[in-house]
């Protein structure tokens, strides 16, 4: 690539990809992503996946690009040594949405197009490469990768645990509003040497807590026996653990993980009738969990999106701040810095008759369910006898249980 030259091109050529992240309550948010190449991921014989591109115009003026697909004869994930691909003759890729097999797009804006591909029924089982190749006369050629791993089954990534999936990252134990209480975890066993998987809750200093949950084979004769490779899952997991501790009778203590975040750590090994691993055949794979508490997290969310609007600086014995209103929430101004001009519940006293008076109101947010669950937001008034333009935002102080 000539660099020089690949800056002043006058278009960006990107996949439009939704993604799923957590927000700071672990909670999904859907976002767009683009990137400079895409990947297919595990595509079945015969079926046919279709994956949003976009052309960006950077430039002053209109554009026009000619575009097509190409397939590489190598699969150069690792570049220093490639491995020959698949007949490509098997796989169609092509792209949708082309006027005459060119994308023009207008000065500063952006046109949508698909790349669809269907590997044919008799495809040879591999990855296949290609990439998606626009060029204009006069400027850098526009390349975008592509791969596609054709296949029923995701390839053993040789770690003998693979594929975790979770249904919930938070969890609320404590919850009755409908808020899940629980999370699953399924995940691929593709080891053949183990007879004990085991789900352990780690803090994020390492230090291992307790067990979750544990899979267990036995025989005939009540001895572990290897389980076999497959997809196998821990249910209904709800921050309960035990750690070895015994209660007075005896049995194990079952405690409960503390709020906070963990890691999930699913450990596969193959362990003697003592519970010892045997020749250090052991394999790991991690995961993470939130214990969250619904009303911690509502208050919290209500003062990420606080606003109060100064609505009177002028009548006398009448409220200054128009506040919010969320379901769940209870908002109330608690205390001014100057009372005799806005009292404790935010009333306007007393209006100066020179200069400006600087008041700052304290707003509580509690929450309806359990008062005790609260926070505090600082909101500044500017008082005077003329028209002052208020800031309309707030400060926050710490979050108090």
């Amino acid at each position: 690539m000539n660099v020089g030259t690949a800056v002043k091109t006058q278009a960006l050529l990107q996949s439009v990809e939704p993604i799923t992240i957590l927000d700071k309550y672990w909670q999904p948010q859907a976002v767009t992503n683009y990137n400079p190449s895409v990947s297919f991921g595990l595509l079945a014989p015969g079926t046919n996946a279709q994956k949003e591109l976009q052309l960006k115009n950077v430039s002053k003026q209109s554009v026009t690009y000619s575009a097509k697909v190409v397939l590489h004869p190598n699969v150069t994930s690792d570049p220093n040594a490639p491995t020959q691909t698949p007949d490509v003759t098997n796989l169609t890729a092509q792209l949708l949405g082309l006027q005459n097999g060119k994308l023009t797009v207008a000065a500063g804006a952006s046109k949508g197009f698909y790349l669809s591909v269907t590997p044919k029924n008799n495809a040879v089982k591999g990855v296949y490469e290609g990439e998606v190749l626009l060029e204009r006369s006069g400027q850098p050629s526009l390349h975008l990768p592509f791969a596609v791993h054709v296949g029923q089954d995701k390839p053993e990534n040789g770690f003998g645990l693979q594929e975790l999936e979770q249904t919930e990252n938070a969890i609320y134990p404590d919850n009755r509003d409908g808020s899940p209480t629980t999370t699953d975890l399924s995940f691929r066993l593709t080891a053949k040497d183990v007879n004990a998987i085991s789900l352990w809750a780690v803090g994020l200093d390492d230090k291992e807590i307790g067990i979750l949950d544990e899979i267990t084979r036995t025989d005939a004769n009540g001895r572990l026996k290897l389980i076999e490779p497959g997809v196998y899952s821990f249910e209904g997991i709800d921050g309960s653990y035990v750690d070895g501790e015994l209660d007075a009778n005896g049995n194990l203590k079952v405690k409960q993980l503390a709020e906070g975040t963990y890691k999930l750590s699913v450990i596969a090994q193959k362990i003697d009738e003592f519970g010892n691993n045997v020749d250090g055949i052991s394999y790991t794979a991690y995961s993470s969990l939130r214990i969250a508490n619904l009303e911690n997290d509502r208050v919290a969310k209500a003062k990420d999106d606080f606003t109060a609007k100064i609505v009177n600086t002028r009548k006398i014995n009448q409220p200054v701040l128009q506040l919010p209103k969320t379901d769940g929430i209870v908002y109330k101004v608690t205390n001014s810095s100057n009372k005799a001009y806005i009292d404790n519940s935010g009333v306007l006293k007393f209006v100066p008759n020179s200069g400006i008076v600087n008041v700052e109101l304290t707003v509580t947010l509690s929450s309806v369910k359990n008062p005790a669950v609260k926070t505090t937001v600082k909101v500044p008034v500017v008082l005077s006898k003329s028209s002052i333009p208020q800031r309309q935002t707030a400060d926050e102080s710490a979050l108090a249980e």
